[in-house]
């Protein structure tokens, strides 16, 4: 394994860690309501996306049609990476909400702003 694999490796692991770094001393999260609604319209982006790029590769197979076909594999790689970018934007979510929920004791990012605000008006 190069070091770059083994650097992207690590940093995958760190964001995958860092989603339950808090899990256990964070209390129940009011905002997962609103974060599971986004996380199921990322995924459903993701399967609908593709569900068209198998419906396109089997009319390439079925009309052989190799420009179709070519399109379709740059598609396929194109999906894996907004599938990477869904699984770190969740991560990052996650994470962020963890850290404001144990340093400030709010529910979410979103909550600690809108007191902030409040607050200081």
């Amino acid at each position: 394994m190069g070091s770059e694999a083994a650097r992207a490796l690590a940093y995958f692991l760190f964001c995958l860690f860092s989603l339950f770094s808090f899990s256990s001393a964070a209390a129940p999260n009011p905002q997962w309501d609103i974060d599971v609604t986004l996380y199921a319209f990322l995924v459903m982006a993701v399967v609908v996306s593709a569900a068209f790029i198998g419906l396109a590769y089997m009319l390439s197979q079925l009309l052989d049609v190799p420009a179709l076909s070519a399109w379709v594999k740059i598609e396929v790689q194109e999906l894996v990476i907004s599938a990477i970018i869904v699984v770190f934007l969740v991560a990052m979510v996650a994470t962020i909400n963890t850290a404001v929920q144990f340093t400030t004791g709010e529910a979410s990012a979103y909550d600690a702003a809108k007191n902030y605000l409040n607050d200081s008006g």
